[in-house]
Parts: structure tokens; sequence; C-alpha cells
């Protein structure tokens, strides 16, 4: 059997082998919370730097049920450590939860 990767590779694995083969499926952190997987693998490059942020990367890991696997850069993983997410949200959480109907209240 011959794999053509989107890079150019190609990779022969002989017939007797496909039987080992297991289907992977790939999401974005952001996709993924709520869910968790039994293995997770995060890539972390200084090219993602405006995304990477303590919150994304603690998601990524307690979205592992059994192994997280970084992979990438170590000076991008100290970039998300010592940056908490910067951006305040704007919701509407205190008055969905303040109205017993969690209609808006009228002003």
């Amino acid at each position: 059997m011959l794999f053509a990767a989107d890079d150019g590779r190609r990779i022969v694995l002989p017939l007797a082998e496909v039987d080992s083969l297991r289907l992977a499926y790939a999401i974005s952190v952001h996709k993924a919370q709520g869910s968790s997987a039994p293995a997770v693998v995060f890539p972390l490059l200084r090219a993602h730097s405006i995304m990477l942020t303590r919150n994304l990367v603690y998601t990524a890991l307690t979205r592992a049920e059994r192994v997280a696997v970084f992979v990438g850069e170590p000076a991008a993983l100290a970039l998300a450590l010592r940056r908490r997410d910067a951006h305040r949200r704007h919701t509407r959480l205190a008055q969905l939860v303040s109205s017993p109907t969690g209609a808006p209240r009228p002003r």
C-alpha cells in the first residue's frame, strides 16, 4: 500500500501490515472543549504565538484521558504559560443567571 503525504513524501506499507492501521482524527483545541480523547497531540510553535495562552495549553492537556503529547518548540510552551487569556469576554452570563427565565430584564 502506498501513502502519499501532502508534503510529497511517499510511504510504502506491506499489505500484511494493513491490519495495524488505526483511524485517527484531528480537531482544534477550541472545538475539543467539553470533549475528551484517549490521547491528545498538541503542536506548539512560536508561529502560533498570537493564539498561545495558558488557557489553551490547559484545555489541550485536560482533554487527554490517558496521554498528552506536546510537540514543538520549548520556547512556544514557555510563551504560552506566561500569557494568560488577555481578552476579556463580554457575555450575558450574569444576566441569564439572575433572570428566572433567562430572558433579558427590561431596562
